[in-house]
Order: C-alpha cells, then structure tokens, then sequence
C-alpha cells in the first residue's frame, strides 16, 4: 500500500425550490334565458392530438425501457462471462505460480509459517532491508529496479511479510510489534546484525517500530514517502484511514468477477505502477507474476487485517519517533494529490527524526512511487549519505 494521500474534499451546497399553485374560480348567475340551438360538434383535433402526443410518449418510454434492459443483461452477461473466465485461469495461474516459486524462491520458517524473502549483492558487507508498502502485490520484484542498482555496494534483502508475495498467510493479529517480530526473525537466521532499513509508504511505520525495538541493530533509516504516525491527526488524510480498511474487500469483489483480471489484460503494461518501466532487467516473466500474484494471492485475509488495524496502529504510535542514534534520510512529496504544496506533510517527517547530526529530509517535486521517477536521484543520494 502504499503511503497515505492527502484529499481535499468540496462540500455540496443544496438549493430548494419551492412551488405554489394559484387557482381561479369563476362562478356563474343562474337565469332564466331562450336557449340557442345547439351547434354542431367539430373534429376534435385537440383530443386527436393529445392522444397521438400521448401515445408516442408512452412508445418512446416502452422503447428506452427496453433499450435499458437490454443494456442492462448485455453487461451482466459480460460480467458473468469475465466471472467464468477467471475462475478458469485462477487454476492455471496457481499452476505456473507453483512451478516459478520451486525454481525463484527461497523461504524461512517464521513462527510456523514460510517466508519469502529475496537478495542480492550478498558478498557486500553493509546491509539494506527493503520493506514495502501496505498490500503491495510482490516486494521482491517490484523493488528490483531499486534493489539492482543498490547491490553494486550493498547487501539487498527484502522479506516479504507474511501475506505478501510467495509467503504464507497468518491468522496472527498484524501489531506493528508482531509483523517486526517476524521480519526480524528472518534477518536473525540470515545472521545479519547490523543493517540499514528502508521502505516505501506504510513500511515506514513497521520500520519506526523496528528501530525502536532494536536500536543497537539498525544503523540508520531510508524513507520513501513513508506513512509516519502523525498523519492521523491531519484532518485531510483521516479520511485515507478509512479508505484503507475498505481496500482489500472492493480489490477481492473485483478480483471474484474477473474484473480485475480484465483491466490488467487491456493495460498490462501499465497495470503495476511499481515497475519501472525503464530498468532493462524486468522480464516478461517478472510482470506475468506480479500479475498473476495479485490474481491469486494478493489482498487476503492477512493483509485485510493489517489493513484493518491501520487506524489503531497509527493512534498508539502517534508520539513515537527514531531513537537518537538512528539517523534518518526521508525522501517526500511536497504535494497533494490535488496538486497543491503540503507543507504539513513534509512537517511531520522532519519531527519524527530526532538524531540531528547525520539526518536529512529531500523533498521532491513528484508522485507517491518516488523511487519510480526519481529512481536515480534517490540512489546517487544513498550512496552518498551511507558512510
């Protein structure tokens, strides 16, 4: 999931009209009076006419009624059709996947379940912890673009948490202290000791509580737009909060009608907004499974509680900042979604870093995937802010 966007929302203004109604009675004297005789009737045109009015109205009604649907049951066809058709390749993508994962992944067991993780560059000897945002489809391969030009001077590891990528499911509560405790035991089994975390969006928040938990292991903090605690109490993101709790039931309702599956099949190339479209080692293979993950895999019941947990974690974590000893280098958008600098975004990543020595805080002019269109710049800038 990404971090969290700020919305500024318009409020509607309602206008009543009100209606009146005057009516004329005319009253008539009673006399007694020598009675014409009486004319002959005309045609009645006016009657003809009204009548002819009246029944092509009701024609016109009749024909869009019909018209409606017919509309209507061309796209429940098409909806069931899309239905049929996924639940058709959902067996052949499980299929494939199964085979990629005995050739592509390695996996640890944490606390009874098997984690995915990935690396490169192991005969580096500074470390990186790659963490993603909320629901992202596939870490491993999505970070490759950053991780593929990192791993020339470090040590790249992602874990994919329980519910991303090739990983299990859980039944386990998503705490922040709970996910960390199981990343962490990942890095323990690597034997890793000291390393540098970094994420993107809401790992940012997973990461806070990981330096808070082992201080003497983490030797600084790299951020990309990340969630911070404070968000919460900014009126324009509360609403984001809710949005987040609502994700993964509308993403598993389009998924379930194959809908999904069609907006990823007429626009595949840009169906993963977390590809660079620009690093020359992504594979044909790299973008079928990150697609075919989020067919199958992606938005579960793991991730639907973390999901759901979001707001609460946000709360008991709004006062918490990085240790002193852990300098922290925040890469941020200064704008909106609507387009607006937001200076109270940038504000909230200057005040969770409290080392003041070795931290710096980039704002950069783009969209939330900074490390998509400012890959490069975001790079040169690790390379020269870790020692």
């Amino acid at each position: 999931m990404a971090s969290i966007e700020s919305k500024k929302k318009d409020s509607l203004s309602s206008t009543s009209t009100s209606f009146s109604s005057d009516t004329t009675v005319s009253k008539t004297k009673k006399t007694n009076v020598v009675q014409e005789e009486p004319k002959k009737k005309g045609f009645p045109y006016g009657i003809v006419i009204g009548l002819i009015i009246l029944i092509a109205i009701i024609v016109v009604l009749i024909f869009n009624f019909w018209i409606i649907i017919g509309i209507i049951g061309i796209i429940i066809i098409f909806v069931i059709i899309l239905a049929i058709w996924n639940a058709i390749s959902i067996s052949k993508d499980k299929k494939i996947l199964e085979e990629y994962e005995k050739t592509h992944c390695k996996k640890m067991e944490v606390d009874g379940h098997q984690m995915n993780y990935g690396m490169a560059g192991k005969n580096n000897t500074t470390t990186i912890i790659i963490l993603p945002g909320f629901s992202l489809t596939s870490p491993i391969i999505e970070f490759k673009s950053l991780s593929d030009n990192l791993s020339d001077k470090y040590r790249i590891v992602i874990p994919e948490a329980l519910g991303y990528g090739f990983s299990d499911t859980t039944d386990k509560e998503r705490t922040p202290e709970n996910i960390v405790s199981e990343l962490h035991e990942v890095i323990g089994k690597l034997g890793i000791k000291n390393y540098y975390l970094m994420a993107h969006s809401f790992g940012g928040i997973y990461c806070l509580e990981w330096a808070n938990q082992y201080p003497n292991e983490v030797l600084g903090f790299i951020g990309i737009d990340v969630s911070v605690p404070k968000q919460i109490t900014l009126p324009e993101l509360k609403n984001d909060c809710k949005m987040i709790t609502k994700f993964c039931g509308l993403m598993n309702f389009l998924k379930a009608l194959g809908i999904l599956r069609f907006l990823y099949t007429i626009k595949r190339e840009k169906a993963i907004p977390t590809i660079d479209p620009n690093h020359k080692n992504y594979t044909k293979e790299d973008i079928d499974t990150v697609i075919r993950i989020a067919l199958t895999r992606s938005y579960n019941k793991t991730v639907a509680k973390e999901g759901n947990y979001i707001p609460k974690t946000l709360v008991e974590m709004c006062d918490k900042k990085f240790p002193e000893n852990v300098p922290v280098l925040n890469f941020v958008k200064i704008r909106s979604p609507d387009g607006n600098i937001y200076k109270p975004w940038v504000d909230i990543h200057h005040e969770v870093i409290t080392n003041t020595t070795h931290s710096e805080v980039v704002e950069l002019d783009g969209d939330h995937i900074l490390h998509v269109c400012f890959k490069n710049e975001i790079v040169n800038k690790i390379k020269e802010w870790i020692p």
